[in-house]
């Protein structure tokens, strides 16, 4: 479940891993804020697949 840091089309910077003790870490950084339109624009783009 580890995950580079990447930018996401909402705005912000996420990554994941795990520490050496097991536990999952989930980081996020607001890089820009965005407007509710920007936002609806950006989701547009998003689509879910099954399986």
């Amino acid at each position: 479940d580890e995950r580079p840091p990447s930018d996401e089309s909402h705005g912000s910077r996420q990554s994941s891993f795990r520490d050496p003790f097991g536990h999952r870490w989930m980081l996020s950084m607001q890089l820009r804020a965005m407007s509710i339109d920007e936002l609806d624009a950006a989701s547009d783009d998003f689509t879910v697949t099954d399986g």
